[in-house]
């Protein structure tokens, strides 16, 4: 049976539903095959075959000339990244052909050279690096984007084919339907690339904690706790890096910052769509938003951000936050001589009004100042205010009197009043608070206390915000997590959260300063009309603006033990990509099923596929190649191996590989070009550097031949136990059988202890 178009052809191999590896099993069939006499052989391109279905990914952590020599002497293919040069580039893939193998099983080219793929953009450079690729005499080009149904990347694939066609293997990627994959075949690859990986958010995206701080989307881990669309606390179940993703930017008003996001994540939006601009004015987006359409469906609903420039963002209305009734300082934790050292002080201190209002203040303007005095040390922690604000300093003063018992000491000159409270303990507690743009409250200081967390707003508003004559609140600072303290204060104690923008770095006149030289700063400002804004279950949050940035960074995602599937980024309510069902390009086509309606409309034109992604275990890739695949791109099962690039490390007696994204900083002080790829090419200061990556480890797996073992070794068992002889007979004959979360459950090993672990390739379940 093939899988050509013909009706009902292949509609028995499974319901058309949207399926991933977990969900399927292959069925066993009769059989006289023995794994040790199947064929692995199968084909990479039109015109070229490998020995066995494996190709690297194109990562920066998986594939360099090493790991791509080494896989194509087991008889597969390595791809080499593109976050290099044109020239290192070049460079990897010449080192690979003049590499000598006299294994029978490696792939090798006419001339006896290895094989070798290399991975090219859609950007400026392309047609200069798929030459001097070809120059080094790579076999393949692989087009490399998150979503290649799209213009731009046809229109590159149709001239780098017209260009250099006749001098190399094309493979395009990655798309996830049918209609797609005809789409680069019209344009003309040799091999589709199946595997989009859901919506995502580049690093440095916000999320809202269960805690009511934030955390960077790419510092999350399971465990952790978020807020959902509803306003409640759930738990991350998984959080991880979904690959390098072309991404489009946000900007609305309740966030500082603007998003990259992919284009087809999901917000949870109301959609303005058909409303003009004077009938929103004139009503208001409560009473619209609020109304249903004549059809009486709902306005607020699910969209991908790129289709939602007329609509807005929401935030949940009421938030029940993880916090603390109270807290108790015990000053004794920052006193060594304890008795002749607190004897003037209180030294159990509570979250009252008086101390929201000391760190409050501490946070917009204070100064905490320690030093070495002979044996010992000294300390202080001091205010600095315009003279015009004696309202303040004697609040001030008072309120230190009321929480630490002793007295604060004034200062006056023409234009200053400083405030110090000579106490080595308090100087000691308020360490914790960091200095200047990296000032936050630490978390074991944060309290549902409305009285403290006024103290705290009223304190950040008389040090570096203010009631303007209108009513607004604004604040102002360089620090980020203050800003968010601000937001999250305005929220608990008015009720909204405020609109936000981020001012450039300025100087602002001052002598012997320059604008370089100076921190961006953070501006929130409450209205006085918030509340029109507040639906009954959601605030109103207004988008200003998006627009394509075509450009691809590592993006991530996290999965919530949440039936919404729903967590707040950058002040927005998103979905959990990972449940998006949706059948369109690039957006949650669970990879089995992705690859099999992908397989169908390739199979009659002759070109193979390839899956990307999803793969974990030795099964899976059995499982792709009976949906359809001829090959499996592998990445992180690859990562850790001696030949992937990475330093190996002992930690705690267990072996590790570094593993690192683009957009880390250690990568992109390592390479100049990973600086100019995130925008930071000029930037000498290396402390300077903005992370857009995660530097992590991985478990060391070994020498790539006994993985690749593994693996293949996995997928000669399922081939026996299908009765497939070779790739295209489990292709065309092999039938899937769908199973529940019990029938996942039974699969695993149960009911029994394991005396013996099989070897720690990551391969087994």
């Amino acid at each position: 049976m093939s899988l050509a178009h013909n009706d009902g052809t292949f509609d028995d191999k499974f319901a058309m539903e949207g399926l991933t590896f977990d969900d399927v099993l292959i069925i066993p069939a009769a059989s006289s095959v023995l794994p040790s006499d199947v064929s692995t052989q199968t084909r990479l391109t039109r015109t070229i075959s490998l020995g066995i279905p494996v190709v690297s990914a194109a990562m920066d952590t998986v594939t360099e000339a090493r790991l791509a020599i080494a896989l194509a002497r087991e008889g597969g293919i390595g791809i080499i990244h593109r976050n290099l040069s044109i020239e290192d580039q070049a460079r990897e893939v010449n080192e690979v052909k003049c590499s000598e193998s006299e294994m029978i099983t490696a792939a090798k080219d006419e001339h006896g050279r290895l094989r070798v793929g290399a991975a090219v953009g859609v950007g400026p450079d392309t047609d200069a690096r798929c030459a001097a690729l070809i120059e080094a005499g790579v076999d393949v080009l692989v087009v490399d984007t998150s979503h290649a149904h799209s213009r731009m990347v046809l229109d590159t694939i149709e001239r780098i084919k017209e260009r250099f066609g006749r001098q190399v293997q094309l493979i395009g990627g990655n798309v996830v339907t049918a209609e797609a994959t005809e789409a680069l075949i019209q344009a003309g690859v040799d091999a589709v690339k199946v595997g989009i990986g859901a919506g995502c958010f580049a690093a440095g995206t916000r999320v809202l904690m269960a805690n009511s701080t934030y955390k960077n989307i790419e510092d999350i881990q399971s465990g952790d706790r978020v807020i959902n669309m509803n306003g409640e606390p759930v738990t991350v179940v998984k959080a991880w890096c979904t690959g390098i993703r072309e991404v489009m930017t946000l900007r609305h008003t309740a966030s500082y910052r603007e998003t990259q996001v992919t284009p087809d994540h999901r917000y949870l939006v109301g959609d303005l769509t058909t409303v003009n601009a004077s009938t929103l004015a004139s009503r208001g987006y409560v009473r619209i938003l609020e109304n249903p359409t004549r059809l009486a469906v709902s306005k607020i609903r699910w969209k991908e951000i790129s289709e939602s420039e007329r609509d807005t963002m929401l935030l949940p209305r009421y938030i029940a936050f993880e916090l603390p009734q109270g807290f108790e300082i015990d000053l004794r934790e920052f006193a060594i001589r304890q008795d002749k050292q607190l004897a003037r002080y209180k030294t159990t201190i509570t979250d009252s009004y008086e101390l929201g209002y000391v760190f409050g203040t501490f946070l917009g303007d204070g100064h905490a100042f320690i030093a070495p005095s002979r044996n010992s040390e000294i300390g202080r922690a001091s205010w600095y205010f315009a003279i015009h604000e004696q309202a303040i300093t004697e609040k001030l003063v008072h309120c230190l009197k009321e929480v630490t018992g002793i007295d604060a000491a004034l200062t006056h000159d023409k234009s200053i009043i400083a405030i110090n409270l000579y106490s080595l303990q308090w100087a000691r507690l308020f360490s914790q608070f960091g200095k200047r743009h990296e000032k936050h409250l630490p978390v074991r200081y944060l309290s549902a206390n409305r009285r403290y967390l006024q103290g705290l707003f009223d304190g950040l508003i008389d040090s570096d915000g203010c009631l303007s004559s209108d009513g607004r609140f604004d604040f102002c600072n360089t620090s980020q997590p203050l800003v968010e303290l601000f937001n999250v204060l305005c929220y608990l104690l008015e009720g909204s959260f405020p609109n936000s923008a981020t001012r450039k770095a300025s100087a602002g006149g001052l002598k012997g300063a320059s604008d370089d030289r100076c921190h961006a700063s953070y501006h929130s400002r409450l209205n006085v009309s918030h509340e029109q804004r507040l639906l009954s279950k959601y605030q109103v949050v207004k988008h200003l603006a998006s627009h394509r940035l075509n450009i691809a960074v590592p993006v991530y995602d996290i999965e919530v033990d949440c039936p919404t599937h729903s967590f707040i980024a950058d002040n927005a309510i998103v979905h959990n990509s990972i449940c998006t069902t949706r059948i369109i390009a690039g957006v949650g086509v669970p990879q089995v099923t992705a690859i099999y309606d992908c397989a169908r409309a390739a199979r009659p034109y002759g070109v193979p596929i390839i899956g990307d992604g999803g793969i974990q275990y030795s099964g899976d890739i059995a499982k792709a190649i009976a949906a359809g695949a001829d090959t499996v791109m592998l990445g992180s099962l690859l990562a850790g191996v001696d030949e992937s690039p990475g330093d190996l490390i002992i930690s705690h007696g267990e072996r590790f590989k570094d593993y690192r994204g683009m957009g880390s900083v250690g990568a992109m002080k390592q390479r100049s070009y990973s600086k100019d790829r995130y925008f930071q090419g000029d930037i000498v200061d290396e402390s300077r550097l903005i992370a857009e990556g995660i530097e992590a480890r991985v478990p060391y797996k070994g020498m790539l031949g006994p993985l690749v073992y593994q693996l293949v070794g996995g997928l000669r068992q399922a081939m026996g136990y299908a009765g497939a002889a070779t790739v295209r007979e489990l292709q065309e004959n092999a039938r899937f059988v769908r199973i529940s979360s019990a029938g996942l459950r039974e699969s695993h090993p149960h009911d029994v202890m394991v005396m013996q672990e099989a070897p720690n390739y990551g391969l087994q379940r």
